[in-house]
C-alpha cells in the first residue's frame, strides 16, 4: 500500500517502464483497454482513498492509522508516476474517454502537473494540419478538467489566465464539415461557461487607468 515509506510506488514505476511501449497509440489491440483502465482505476481509487482519509466523520470500514495516511509528497509522487501514461492514452482513439477521465482525477490531485501540459498540447494541436485528430482528443480531455482549470488554489492559481486565450483559440473548432470536432468544441464551451460568470467589464477603462489590454 502506498504510504508510510512503502516501496509500492517504486514497483509501480518499474511496472510502467516495463509496459510503456504498449501505451503508444500506434500499438492497437484489445489489450489497450486493460492498460488504459489500469491507469483510470489507479487514479480513481487513489482519489477515493484521499477522500476517505480526509473525511471529517470517519466511516467504520476505513480506520487507517495516522502513520499510514498519504502525505502531500506521496500524492505528488503518484501523479508524477502515472501522468505520462494518461497523456499517452489520450491519443488512443478507442479509449480517449477513459484517458480523459483519468486525467480528470489526476487534475483533482495536482492541477499544476496536469492542466498546464494539456493546455500547452492543445495550443500546439490547433494549427496542426497533419494530425487533426489530436485536437479532438485533447478537447475531450479539456472538457473533463475544466473545473481544475478555472479553480484557483494555493498551488495552482494561473489556470484562470488560460480561459480567455483558450476560448479564442478553440473557436475554429466549430467546423460545419466536422461534426465530431464541432460537438466537442461546443461541449468545452458549455463546460467552461457553466463554471464562470460572464460580465461586461468594458466600462472599467473609464474608472481605472492601470488596466492593460
Amino acid at each position: 500500500m502506498i504510504g508510510n515509506g512503502s516501496s509500492c510506488l517504486e514497483y509501480l514505476r518499474d511496472l510502467f517502464i516495463a509496459i510503456k511501449s504498449f501505451y503508444y497509440p500506434s500499438n492497437t489491440g484489445k489489450f489497450q483497454k486493460r492498460l488504459v483502465d489500469f491507469v483510470l482505476n489507479l487514479a480513481r481509487y487513489f482519489v477515493e482513498r484521499i477522500h476517505l482519509e480526509k473525511k471529517q466523520s470517519p466511516v467504520w470500514f476505513f480506520a487507517l492509522h495516522e502513520s499510514y495516511r498519504l502525505t502531500e509528497q506521496d500524492v505528488t509522487n503518484f501523479v508524477d508516476c502515472v501522468k505520462e501514461y494518461a497523456f499517452m492514452s489520450i491519443f488512443n482513439k478507442d479509449y480517449v474517454g477513459e484517458a480523459a477521465e483519468a486525467c480528470q482525477y489526476l487534475a483533482m490531485l495536482r492541477p499544476e502537473s496536469i492542466v498546464t501540459p494539456i493546455v500547452d498540447k492543445l495550443f500546439l494541436s490547433i494549427d496542426n494540419l497533419t494530425e487533426a485528430h489530436r485536437f479532438t482528443s485533447l478537447m475531450q480531455c479539456l472538457k473533463r478538467i475544466t473545473r481544475s482549470l478555472v479553480r484557483q488554489t494555493s498551488s495552482f492559481s494561473q489556470g484562470q489566465k488560460y480561459i480567455l486565450p483558450l476560448l479564442t483559440a478553440i473557436l475554429p473548432g466549430i467546423d460545419l464539415n466536422d461534426f465530431e470536432k464541432t460537438n466537442v468544441t461546443l461541449e468545452v464551451f458549455d463546460a467552461i461557461f457553466m463554471l464562470i460568470s460572464c460580465v461586461d467589464c468594458s466600462s472599467a477603462v473609464n474608472i481605472r487607468n492601470d488596466l492593460t489590454e
